[in-house]
């Protein structure tokens, strides 16, 4: 069986606190027209993003887990035997250190998805057998995982090792697909994050993201290149439904969209492929209206952005750097890049190896850990700060 990946899109600088509802009364409205990718004139109609939740990232294994985090750069390392892990920061300064064993969420339940919210690191843990799936959370100080929500979904769910999770001010929402006869139906739990109880249940056309008390969401016209993609948020607390954006992108077989927002910056990104490496299109929506601008030239696995460039790795595994005002293009590293994450301080790039593309591990256990690279943001002063390792995990630890 093909290796699957789900290298998600990592935003430097994305997260942030929870505010208070007259910080959302002040937020700046955005109204401008937008030329989508076919050339149509489009209207954007939202407001600009000031807290937006955490999404539980999904990998391969826990020693590709990295994540930008209150302009910091987060990563995990296995150190040692007996599953033990440790959580680093920047260059290697360490955070703590953690135990992994099956007896923390219970037999059956396999870890596959990180987040750094609000100063602590939060697991997800997948039993695709019963269909439930729990959220822990890191104890630094015991060295250990605390179990703080079990959720339990109908047998008709899809898949819950794919299931996406996002953590939201005191709140888990998690967003699952049943499959009833021929009829998809999405669906979304909502739990309170500190005492893991079920809060409510409601229906999901398409969620995507979550940000200022409101909900975004998908709705599609259509096939391939003639499909139109139209952007809708709800009101969690109205329950006040609005459109925001729609457009027409090329069109094709994919996998997953996303709706990327911090302050006035808008991105859609779709990939596409379920099997081997991710293969996505990302797009600037411009706040201040103009044309969609394509980031990368075709399709990519991964993108960051600053002040002044994108940064992307392209399906060749290099290192782009992407001028947002002129377009220009450029390599900047001779580093074969499986992802890229971005800080105000510069890059931190995970290099592809060998086993990245390995079609099967002889061990089901075992754990790959990329090499880890810091640059400025020419591509120089390049500094290793971790080295790659191939290990093994005891029985359940991962797979």
């Amino acid at each position: 069986m093909k290796r699957l990946i789900a290298y998600f899109i990592t935003i430097s600088l994305l997260l942030g606190c929870v505010g208070n509802a007259k910080e959302a009364t002040a937020q700046a409205k955005i109204q401008a027209t937008v030329k989508d990718m076919s050339g149509v004139k489009r209207k954007l109609t939202m407001d600009s993003v000031k807290h937006v939740a955490t999404k539980l990232i999904r990998y391969n294994y826990p020693g590709e887990y990295a994540q930008v985090a209150d302009g910091h750069y987060y990563y995990m390392r296995q150190t040692g035997e007996n599953n033990r892990y440790t959580v680093y920061r920047d260059k290697g300064k360490k955070v703590g250190s953690f135990k992994y064993t099956y007896e923390s969420p219970g037999w059956g339940y396999r870890w596959n998805a990180f987040g750094w919210h609000e100063g602590k690191l939060y697991v997800k843990f997948s039993d695709e057998d019963d269909h439930m799936i729990k959220i822990g959370v890191v104890d630094f100080k015991q060295e250990s995982i605390k179990t703080i929500c079990t959720c339990k979904f109908p047998a008709s769910t899809i898949d819950v090792s794919w299931m996406d999770v996002y953590l939201y001010q005191n709140k888990i929402y998690a967003n699952y697909v049943m499959k009833v006869k021929a009829r998809y139906i999405r669906k979304v739990k909502e739990y309170e994050l500190s005492s893991g109880n079920l809060l409510n249940t409601f229906s999901d056309p398409g969620l995507i993201n979550i940000a200022d008390g409101k909900i975004y969401y998908t709705a599609y016209q259509g096939k391939g290149k003639k499909q139109i993609i139209t952007f809708r948020c709800r009101d969690m607390a109205t329950n006040k439904d609005k459109k925001v954006f729609r457009c027409t992108v090329p069109g094709k077989s994919y996998y997953f969209d996303e709706l990327i927002m911090k302050g006035k910056e808008i991105y859609y990104y779709r990939t596409y492929g379920e099997y081997e490496y991710t293969s996505a299109l990302a797009y600037s929506i411009p706040s201040f209206g103009g044309k969609m601008q394509q980031i990368g030239k075709g399709e990519i696995r991964n993108f960051v952005y600053s002040n002044k460039y994108y940064f992307y790795i392209d399906k060749k595994f290099r290192l782009h750097r992407q001028n947002r005002k002129t377009g220009k293009d450029k390599i900047i590293s001779g580093i074969k890049a499986v992802k890229v994450d971005c800080t105000q301080k510069g890059l931190y790039v995970q290099k592809y190896d060998k086993w990245f593309d390995k079609d099967g591990f002889e061990d089901a256990n075992d754990d790959y850990t990329p090499a880890l690279y810091f640059m400025n943001f020419k591509g120089k002063n390049v500094k290793k700060i971790a080295k790659y390792t191939y290990g093994h995990m005891s029985y359940e630890g991962w797979w």
